[in-house]
């Protein structure tokens, strides 16, 4: 008895079960910064309760506002909880405090692959920009097969996740509902990443995406954006050039092929299906490329320079506009997909 008793009090309790809640600011300590642009900055963070790394993307209210994107933040999230792919960032919460939104984002706290190039001073190798083209392939695909327009795609929303899988990042230019003959109007990127159909003043529809597409390709290979001039006219002159000179190209004749069939205007452009039958991916497996059973190129990630508290934990108060009432999300909260 004495002893079953003694066994009895040697026994753990095991401690009860608290639910993982992702979306407290104060869960959150910021690592390093991943990349900053002209309305966000994007860290690397580690969720204190879990160990997780993910990353999270910051916008300040005061110029969300001044700038008139509040729809765009909203737009974005909400487009965010629609995705469902290895080949697109996952939401796992959404946040704000005093002077800050917050979208807590996974499968994207690796490197961002403008910040990438910038650091190593050139492009990557030709197999692995293959490799990379072949993942955002499908990246796109998903978006129009659920009328996603992204109509913002540049190296500059392209982030690699720590498992070396590149995925399409900030979604405030996207638009739901595009279905493939819908036509948009608004302008959503940088003038020498503009399609030839969105100068012509009759919109465009969602193939701008594989316009991009093509761009990207020429970036991710450290060449410079071929329509980039010193002066808007210049530029705006240089955008739909059929033949683009050498120097800008020098790539091998299967994939200059396929930018000469996607940086083209809307009617001539390649769509999905021929651009994945085309002849630069011919070494490609794309059953390995889909399941993410092909090892993806190696990268070195950043490493853990800062440790400090996400905002310093300052929780938000309700304004009297409450302009943001519909931007938290954690989910956690939800059903698990089938």
């Amino acid at each position: 008895m004495y002893r079953l008793t003694a066994l009895f009090l040697n026994e753990k309790v095991a401690e009860p079960y608290v639910p993982i809640n992702y979306g407290k600011v104060e869960d959150y300590r910021i690592l390093n910064c991943l990349c900053e642009g002209a309305f966000s900055k994007t860290d690397l963070v580690r969720h204190e309760r879990t160990k997780e790394l993910f990353a999270v993307k910051m916008q300040h209210k005061e110029i969300v506002q001044e700038k008139q994107r509040i729809q765009n933040a909203i737009d974005e999230l909400n487009i965010l909880k629609r995705l469902d792919s290895p080949f697109l960032p996952t939401l796992k919460a959404a946040f704000q405090t005093n002077h800050l939104i917050c979208l807590v984002l996974s499968g994207v706290e690796g490197r961002n692959v403008k910040e990438l190039i910038k650091t190593n001073g050139a492009g990557f190798e030709p197999a692995s920009v293959l490799f990379y083209m072949a993942e955002l392939f499908f990246g796109i695909e998903y978006l129009h097969n659920h009328d996603i327009a992204h109509r913002d795609l540049t190296i500059d929303c392209l982030h690699i996740g720590r498992d070396g899988h590149i995925r399409i990042c900030d979604f405030q230019s996207a638009k739901g509902e595009v279905k493939e003959n819908t036509v948009c109007y608004t302008l959503c990127t940088a003038l020498e990443y503009l399609a030839p159909e969105t100068l012509k003043g009759r919109g465009y529809k969602r193939s701008v995406d594989w316009y991009s597409y093509g761009l990207v390709l020429v970036e991710l290979s450290g060449v410079k954006n071929p329509y980039r001039r010193d002066t808007y006219l210049e530029t705006i002159r240089s955008i739909g050039k059929t033949t683009i000179e050498r120097p800008y190209f020098p790539f091998a004749n299967d994939a200059a092929h396929l930018l000469e069939n996607l940086l083209v205007i809307e009617g001539e452009r390649y769509d999905s299906e021929q651009i994945f039958n085309h002849w630069y991916f011919k070494t490609v497996d794309w059953a390995a490329i889909r399941n993410q059973t092909m090892p993806p190129p190696p990268l070195r990630f950043l490493g853990q320079v800062e440790d400090k508290p996400l905002a310093n934990g300052q929780v938000s108060e309700a304004s009297e506009e409450d302009l943001f009432k519909d931007f938290d999300y954690d989910a956690s909260r939800l059903p698990r997909r089938s």
